[in-house]
Protein backbone atom coordinates (compact mmCIF):
# COMPACT_ATOMS: atom_id res chain seq x y z
CA UNK A 1 0.00 0.00 0.00
CA UNK A 2 2.17 2.69 0.93
CA UNK A 3 5.62 1.50 -0.79
CA UNK A 4 3.86 0.94 -4.41
CA UNK A 5 0.33 3.01 -3.87
CA UNK A 6 -1.75 0.37 -4.06
CA UNK A 7 -5.45 -0.11 -3.22
CA UNK A 8 -5.45 -3.13 -1.07
CA UNK A 9 -8.20 -5.57 0.08
CA UNK A 10 -7.98 -8.62 2.78
CA UNK A 11 -10.20 -11.42 2.81
CA UNK A 12 -9.94 -14.37 5.75
CA UNK A 13 -10.90 -17.88 4.47
CA UNK A 14 -9.73 -19.35 7.64
CA UNK A 15 -13.58 -20.30 8.98
CA UNK A 16 -11.70 -22.53 11.35
CA UNK A 17 -9.55 -20.58 13.81
CA UNK A 18 -11.28 -19.23 16.33
CA UNK A 19 -11.53 -15.34 15.82
CA UNK A 20 -8.98 -15.65 12.32
CA UNK A 21 -11.23 -13.70 10.28
CA UNK A 22 -11.78 -11.28 13.14
CA UNK A 23 -8.18 -10.79 13.54
CA UNK A 24 -7.22 -9.98 9.85
CA UNK A 25 -10.18 -7.31 9.83
CA UNK A 26 -8.81 -5.93 12.60
CA UNK A 27 -5.87 -5.80 10.98
CA UNK A 28 -7.18 -4.37 8.00
CA UNK A 29 -8.45 -1.35 9.68
CA UNK A 30 -5.16 -0.81 11.38
CA UNK A 31 -3.31 -0.68 8.41
CA UNK A 32 -5.76 1.16 6.53
CA UNK A 33 -6.55 -1.38 4.11
CA UNK A 34 -10.05 -2.63 2.83
CA UNK A 35 -11.42 -6.24 4.29
CA UNK A 36 -14.03 -8.39 2.90
CA UNK A 37 -17.20 -8.45 5.49
CA UNK A 38 -17.43 -11.21 7.51
CA UNK A 39 -20.69 -13.29 7.37
CA UNK A 40 -21.21 -16.63 9.77
CA UNK A 41 -21.49 -19.60 8.16
CA UNK A 42 -19.82 -19.14 4.77
CA UNK A 43 -17.88 -21.40 3.30
CA UNK A 44 -14.22 -20.30 1.81
CA UNK A 45 -15.41 -20.92 -1.96
CA UNK A 46 -18.55 -18.12 -1.24
CA UNK A 47 -16.03 -16.09 0.15
CA UNK A 48 -13.32 -15.86 -2.87
CA UNK A 49 -16.45 -14.98 -4.62
CA UNK A 50 -17.48 -12.22 -2.62
CA UNK A 51 -14.13 -10.92 -2.15
CA UNK A 52 -13.10 -11.21 -5.83
CA UNK A 53 -16.82 -9.21 -6.88
CA UNK A 54 -15.71 -6.58 -4.42
CA UNK A 55 -11.98 -6.02 -5.38
CA UNK A 56 -13.42 -5.76 -9.47
CA UNK A 57 -16.20 -3.46 -8.56
CA UNK A 58 -14.47 -1.05 -5.88
CA UNK A 59 -10.97 -1.17 -8.04
CA UNK A 60 -8.89 -2.74 -6.15
CA UNK A 61 -5.21 -3.25 -6.85
CA UNK A 62 -4.02 -6.14 -4.80
CA UNK A 63 -6.32 -8.80 -3.42
CA UNK A 64 -4.91 -10.88 -0.45
CA UNK A 65 -6.64 -14.44 0.75
CA UNK A 66 -5.34 -15.29 3.88
CA UNK A 67 -6.37 -19.11 4.31
CA UNK A 68 -6.37 -21.44 7.19
CA UNK A 69 -3.21 -22.77 8.23
CA UNK A 70 -2.05 -26.27 8.31
CA UNK A 71 0.52 -28.34 10.02
CA UNK A 72 -0.64 -31.18 8.72
CA UNK A 73 -2.11 -31.95 5.81
CA UNK A 74 -5.61 -32.81 5.50
CA UNK A 75 -7.27 -34.12 2.10
CA UNK A 76 -10.68 -31.84 2.26
CA UNK A 77 -8.49 -28.61 3.20
CA UNK A 78 -6.18 -29.26 0.14
CA UNK A 79 -9.26 -30.36 -1.92
CA UNK A 80 -10.73 -26.95 -0.57
CA UNK A 81 -7.57 -24.66 -1.58
CA UNK A 82 -7.66 -26.52 -5.13
CA UNK A 83 -10.93 -25.14 -5.51
CA UNK A 84 -10.25 -21.46 -4.18
CA UNK A 85 -7.13 -21.53 -6.51
CA UNK A 86 -9.30 -22.66 -9.16
CA UNK A 87 -11.72 -19.71 -8.96
CA UNK A 88 -8.92 -16.84 -8.23
CA UNK A 89 -6.65 -17.88 -10.23
CA UNK A 90 -3.86 -16.18 -8.59
CA UNK A 91 -0.56 -14.94 -9.66
CA UNK A 92 1.27 -15.65 -6.01
CA UNK A 93 0.80 -18.66 -3.98
CA UNK A 94 2.70 -17.74 -0.57
CA UNK A 95 3.16 -20.68 1.83
CA UNK A 96 3.73 -18.90 5.34
CA UNK A 97 5.37 -21.65 7.81
CA UNK A 98 6.54 -21.21 11.06
CA UNK A 99 10.47 -21.70 11.25
CA UNK A 100 10.46 -23.43 14.60
CA UNK A 101 8.51 -26.64 13.44
CA UNK A 102 11.35 -27.96 11.75
CA UNK A 103 10.90 -30.69 8.99
CA UNK A 104 7.37 -30.86 9.53
CA UNK A 105 7.22 -27.58 7.66
CA UNK A 106 9.31 -28.88 4.88
CA UNK A 107 7.00 -31.55 4.69
CA UNK A 108 4.17 -29.19 4.55
CA UNK A 109 5.86 -27.34 1.95
CA UNK A 110 6.70 -30.13 0.05
CA UNK A 111 3.39 -31.65 0.12
CA UNK A 112 1.62 -27.86 -0.29
CA UNK A 113 3.66 -27.82 -3.30
CA UNK A 114 3.16 -31.25 -5.18
CA UNK A 115 -0.95 -30.40 -4.23
CA UNK A 116 -1.41 -26.66 -5.18
CA UNK A 117 1.64 -25.19 -6.70
CA UNK A 118 3.22 -22.16 -4.39
CA UNK A 119 5.36 -19.42 -5.68
CA UNK A 120 7.12 -18.28 -2.74
CA UNK A 121 7.64 -19.09 1.08
CA UNK A 122 7.68 -16.81 4.11
CA UNK A 123 8.58 -17.94 7.63
CA UNK A 124 7.60 -16.66 10.67
CA UNK A 125 9.55 -16.53 14.54
CA UNK A 126 12.17 -16.27 12.60
CA UNK A 127 13.25 -13.99 15.95
CA UNK A 128 13.02 -17.51 18.14
CA UNK A 129 16.06 -19.80 19.11
CA UNK A 130 15.41 -22.24 16.18
CA UNK A 131 18.41 -21.49 13.50
CA UNK A 132 16.55 -21.54 10.44
CA UNK A 133 17.73 -25.28 9.14
CA UNK A 134 14.16 -25.45 8.01
CA UNK A 135 14.29 -22.74 5.55
CA UNK A 136 16.92 -24.05 3.46
CA UNK A 137 15.14 -27.65 3.16
CA UNK A 138 11.75 -25.93 2.10
CA UNK A 139 13.73 -23.86 -0.53
CA UNK A 140 15.50 -26.89 -1.61
CA UNK A 141 12.06 -29.29 -1.66
CA UNK A 142 10.06 -26.53 -3.50
CA UNK A 143 12.77 -24.45 -5.57
CA UNK A 144 10.35 -21.93 -4.73
CA UNK A 145 12.28 -18.76 -3.01
CA UNK A 146 11.65 -17.60 0.49
CA UNK A 147 10.36 -14.07 0.07
CA UNK A 148 10.00 -12.64 3.92
CA UNK A 149 11.02 -13.41 7.47
CA UNK A 150 9.01 -12.85 10.30
CA UNK A 151 11.07 -11.05 13.29
CA UNK A 152 8.30 -10.57 15.95
CA UNK A 153 4.86 -9.30 16.18
CA UNK A 154 3.22 -6.77 14.65
CA UNK A 155 4.05 -4.78 10.69
CA UNK A 156 6.87 -3.25 11.26
CA UNK A 157 8.61 -6.95 11.82
CA UNK A 158 8.43 -8.42 8.17
CA UNK A 159 11.34 -8.36 6.59
CA UNK A 160 13.11 -9.10 3.62
CA UNK A 161 14.46 -12.31 3.39
CA UNK A 162 17.89 -12.24 3.01
CA UNK A 163 20.15 -15.66 2.38
CA UNK A 164 23.36 -14.40 4.24
CA UNK A 165 21.73 -13.42 7.73
CA UNK A 166 20.10 -17.31 8.11
CA UNK A 167 23.14 -19.01 6.39
CA UNK A 168 25.21 -17.02 9.62
CA UNK A 169 22.82 -18.32 12.34
CA UNK A 170 22.56 -21.93 11.00
CA UNK A 171 26.70 -21.66 11.17
CA UNK A 172 26.24 -20.18 14.81
CA UNK A 173 27.70 -16.82 13.91
CA UNK A 174 24.85 -14.59 14.73
CA UNK A 175 23.23 -12.47 12.42
CA UNK A 176 26.38 -10.26 11.30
Amino acid sequence: KEKHNKKVLLASLDIYSPAAQEQLQTLAERVDVGSVEIIAKQKPLEITKRAIKQAKQEGYDVLFLDTAGRTEIDDTLMDELTAVKNLANPIEIMLIADSLTGQVAVKVADTFNQKIGITSISLTRMDGDGRGGAALSMREVTGCPIKYVGMGEGMGALETFRPESVANRILGMGDI
